[in-house]
Formats: structure tokens, C-alpha cells, sequence
């Protein structure tokens, strides 16, 4: 499908990340097997550890008033975010899961207060946590799964987590940070990371609305249940700021 100059810079001006073209770290991300939100800027250039994608396409309330799905405004998560298909109202949650490391990138995570999402067990220093989304009673009551994910591999409905708070948020923490990331919220305050400005955004799911059955279980991000709600931090290197100003300001004067 073609996309006219006016759409292009428009998409330009709401999702920068994109459009540019992030260096690969220089550092490893911590060891283990877990899963990051993909933004739309991409999954992390890690030379130290492999990462695979996947996606879980949660069916979320689709009869009278499926009215409450919603994401952030400017939320950076990949698009679509939202799709109606058939009568099917669907959350597409897309996954950056690392399923290994070499011998660079043997360290743990930072102390901090934070979320990631589980891959078999949690890593070194945190708790986990388990949200069930009750999804859609009609059409087929089921999302789907595809590629490789967090947690359960073929539930779209289960969604777990793997959270810490062992240190203060606004004492920043090293990861790497020459591109884009998200991590969940946990303790009402987005965790500090050096070299990186952070946005507070969410997406908000429309679970089943008759006799809803979400749940959760354990140590978990912050967010609401019925309907269910995931609070995101969203990390981008400050260095990059300038640049993101003057693309802005460069739409604007052309509009």
C-alpha cells in the first residue's frame, strides 16, 4: 500500500524512533531468559545474546461496548496495536525474547524497582507474578500466540512477569542504552536509567465484561484488573533528544 508524503511525515512526527537508525550497544543486556515489550524502534541490537520475536494477539471484549482498550498517546509500541476483524477485537503485544547469552554478557540485573517479563525462571534477584486475562465468551474465546514468547507458549491469556524492588527508582541504574526500551512500572515510579530520558505510558486491555475472571497472582507491575491495565516505562537515549526536536520542528515549518 502506497503512503502519500503527508502520512509519512505525520508518522514521522508522532513515532521519530522509528525512522532512525540505532547503533548497536556496546554493552550485553543482563544474563538470562526473559522478554522486553517490543517498541517501535525495534527489538535491542545485542551483540552478546540472542533475541527472538513473537506476538500474543489477546481477544479482548468484543460485544456491546468494547470501548475500553486503549493505549497511552504517545505510546511508542509497535503498530498495530489494535485490530477489528470480523467482530474480533483484538491487543496485539509484540515480544523481544532473549533465549541466550555468550561469554560477554555474564551479569545480573541491577538492583532497582522494575519489571520485565518471564522467560522460564525469573533471573537473579526477582519475584514473579502471573496476570490472567479473561478473554472474550463469543467468537471463539481465544487470542492466539505466534513466534516465540514470554511465559506460556500457546496462552494468550497468561501473561507473567518477573519484578524486583530492592533499590530506589530514582537512583538510575546502568543497562544498555544507544537504543530503546521498555520495562514495566513497579512501585508507582518509573526506575532511572543512566544516559536515558523515561515516559511514563500503558496499554489498557477490555477483558470479557459478563462474569470476568481476570486474576493475579504474585509480584506484579503496576496496573488495575477488570479491566486490565499495564503501567510502561519508556526509555529512550538522551543523546538522541536533540535530534528527535529538530526532525519535529522540520514537519512542522514544511506543514
Amino acid at each position: 500500500m502506497l503512503v502519500s508524503l503527508s502520512q509519512l511525515a505525520e508518522k514521522k512526527e508522532r513515532f521519530p524512533d522509528l525512522f532512525v537508525d540505532w547503533p548497536s550497544n556496546t554493552e550485553g543486556w543482563p544474563s538470562g531468559r526473559y522478554a522486553l515489550l517490543k517498541p517501535a524502534s525495534g527489538c535491542p541490537k545485542d551483540s552478546y545474546g540472542k533475541w527472538l520475536e513473537g506476538v500474543k494477539k489477546v481477544h479482548s471484549e468484543s460485544g456491546i461496548s468494547p470501548d475500553l482498550q486503549a493505549n497511552s498517546e504517545h505510546s511508542q509500541l509497535l503498530r498495530p496495536l489494535f485490530t477489528f476483524e470480523s467482530g474480533i477485537n483484538k491487543v496485539i503485544l509484540r515480544y523481544c525474547v532473549k533465549i541466550e547469552d555468550n561469554a560477554k554478557s555474564r551479569r545480573d540485573w541491577p538492583k532497582g524497582s522494575y519489571c520485565i517479563h518471564k522467560k522460564d525462571i525469573c533471573p537473579v534477584g526477582f519475584t514473579d507474578g502471573r496476570v490472567y486475562i479473561d478473554e472474550e465468551d463469543s467468537f471463539g474465546n481465544k487470542g492466539s500466540v505466534e513466534g516465540v514468547v514470554p511465559d506460556d507458549p500457546t496462552l494468550s491469556a497468561v501473561h507473567m512477569f518477573c519484578c524486583r524492588k530492592d533499590g530506589f527508582a530514582n537512583l538510575p541504574i546502568a543497562l544498555p542504552n544507544k537504543s530503546p526500551f521498555y520495562l514495566y512500572r513497579y512501585g508507582g515510579k518509573c526506575q532511572d536509567v543512566v544516559g536515558m530520558s523515561v515516559q511514563e505510558h500503558y496499554v489498557l486491555i477490555d477483558s470479557e465484561n459478563s462474569d470476568t475472571n481476570d486474576m493475579r497472582n504474585g509480584t506484579l507491575p503496576d496496573g488495575t484488573l477488570n479491566d486490565v491495565r499495564f503501567d510502561l516505562c519508556y526509555y529512550r537515549p538522551l543523546s538522541i533528544n536533540q535530534v528527535a526536536s529538530t526532525l519535529t520542528a522540520t514537519l512542522n515549518s514544511n506543514s
